[in-house]
C-alpha cells in the first residue's frame, strides 16, 4: 500500500468514526458522563479526519498525478489535472470548516467564559480557513465552479465572522452546540458526497447531497438556539 492509499484509509476510518459517535452524541443526555465521552471521540475523529483531509486535499492540488492515475491523451490528461486540482481546493476549504468547528466547540466548553474566537488556536484556524477560501474563489475566476465557488464564499464568510467577534457575549453552550452542529454537518455532507459521486453522476443527485445536510444542519441548529432561548440559558450555564 501507498503512503498516499494508507492516508486515505485512516482518513475514511476516522471519518466512519466521527460519523458513528456522532449520532451517540447526539441521542445522549446533555451533560452527562456518556455524552461527554462519546463527543470526545466524535472530536478525536473529526479532527483526525481534517487533518488527513487536509493532506489529501493538498496532494490532490500540488501533485494530482502521482497520487491519481490520469488518463493517456494529453488533452483528457489535462481536464483531469484541473478537476482535481478543483476538487483540492474545495476539500481543503471544507476540511478547515470542520477543524475550525471541532476547535471552537471544545474552547468554548473547556474555556467557558472566553470567546474561542479571540483564542490563538480559534484566531489560527480562522485565518488559515480565510486564505484558503480566497484561494478557491481564485480558481474560480479562470475556471468557475459553482460547487467551489459557494464553498470558497461560506468559507470565507465563515472565516470573516469569526475573526470579527460579536461585541455582545454568547453563552459557551450555545457556541459549543452550534460549533458541534457545525462538525456534524459537515462530516455528513463528506459522506453524503462520496457516496452519491459512487452511485451516480447525475447533477442534480450531486445537488440534493450538497444541500440537503447542510439544509439540515441550519435547521437543527436553529432549533437548539431557540430551546437555549427559551430556557434563558445564561453565560455561567453548566
Amino acid at each position: 500500500m501507498t503512503a498516499y492509499g494508507a492516508l486515505v484509509g485512516v482518513h475514511i476510518t476516522a471519518g466512519a468514526t466521527g460519523l458513528v459517535s456522532m449520532l451517540g452524541a447526539l441521542v445522549a443526555p446533555k451533560g452527562s458522563a456518556s455524552h461527554r465521552r462519546v463527543g470526545w471521540v466524535f472530536a478525536l475523529a473529526m479532527a483526525t479526519t481534517s487533518a488527513t483531509g487536509l493532506a489529501v486535499a493538498l496532494s490532490w492540488i500540488a501533485v494530482p498525478g502521482l497520487v491519481k492515475t490520469l488518463p493517456a491523451d494529453p488533452a483528457l490528461a489535462a481536464g483531469a489535472v484541473k478537476q482535481l486540482r478543483a476538487a483540492g481546493f474545495f476539500f481543503l476549504v471544507l476540511s478547515l470548516v470542520t477543524a475550525q468547528a471541532i476547535a471552537f466547540g471544545l474552547l468554548a466548553s473547556r474555556h467557558r467564559r472566553a470567546d474561542p474566537s479571540k483564542h490563538p488556536l480559534g484566531r489560527g484556524i480562522s485565518t488559515v480557513l480565510g486564505l484558503a477560501a480566497l484561494a478557491a474563489l481564485g480558481v474560480c475566476i479562470t475556471d468557475f465552479d459553482p460547487f467551489l465557488a459557494v464553498g470558497g464564499g461560506l468559507g470565507l464568510i465563515n472565516a470573516v465572522r469569526s475573526l470579527r467577534p460579536s461585541r455582545v457575549p454568547i453563552p459557551w453552550l450555545r457556541t459549543h452546540i452550534q460549533a458541534m452542529l457545525g462538525g456534524c454537518t459537515a462530516a455528513t455532507t463528506a459522506f453524503t458526497v462520496q457516496l452519491s459521486s459512487r452511485l451516480t453522476t447525475e447533477s442534480i443527485a450531486m445537488a440534493f447531497a450538497w444541500t440537503v445536510p447542510v439544509a439540515l444542519g441550519m435547521i437543527a441548529s436553529s432549533v437548539w438556539t431557540r430551546k437555549l432561548r427559551t430556557r434563558k440559558m445564561v453565560l455561567d450555564a453548566a
